[in-house]
């Protein structure tokens, strides 16, 4: 997986410095920092990460959120179709001004970018310990950093099919 991970990683696009000035962000806008009301989130709390940077951090990291949410099971699923109304929705409040199709093959780049780079703190992990692993839940650290890995792979190929042709198809079949 390692290997993987690394070519994965390898062949991401940059995201031009031009495209977003550095603003205020949440900076940890999982879904664990948000309220919701019937079903909908409402507000984001757990305000301790916040600061100035690239939105691209904030955007990547709340994809990776919400589709690593669907691949533990937790929240229903995710289709390339909601990855694309979050997208539209962050660029909408950001007021960023930019090109829909653009801004939203940026922030999936970005949710890639994230979710490779979480993939490889928990491959290391085994080697040098960051995480806590819950003892009742996994027999070992190898164990639960291989598992959270795993995740990890899954939210990227998510990521990947929102933004292919596959994709596309997948969405247009479930409305029809």
């Amino acid at each position: 997986m390692a290997a993987q991970t690394l070519a994965d990683y390898d062949i991401l696009g940059i995201i031009p410095d031009q495209v977003s000035s550095p603003q205020l962000i949440h900076a940890d806008p999982r879904t664990g920092n948000m309220l919701f009301r019937e079903g909908k989130p409402f507000t984001v709390i757990d305000f301790d990460t916040y600061m100035v940077d690239s939105i691209w951090v904030d955007l990547g990291d709340m994809l990776r959120s919400l589709c690593e949410d669907v691949a533990e099971g937790r929240d229903g699923t995710l289709s390339p179709e909601d990855i694309r109304r979050v997208v539209d929705g962050y660029r909408e409040a950001a007021e960023v001004g930019h090109d829909p199709d653009e801004f939203f093959k940026w922030a999936i780049s970005a949710g890639k970018r994230i979710t490779l780079e979480l993939t490889a703190r928990f491959l290391n992990d085994t080697v040098i310990p960051y995480f806590a692993p819950d003892p009742e839940r996994y027999a070992t650290r190898e164990e639960f950093d291989r598992e959270r890995a795993e995740l990890q792979h899954r939210v990227f190929n998510n990521l990947v099919l929102a933004e292919t042709e596959e994709g596309r198809h997948y969405v247009q079949s479930r409305n029809l």
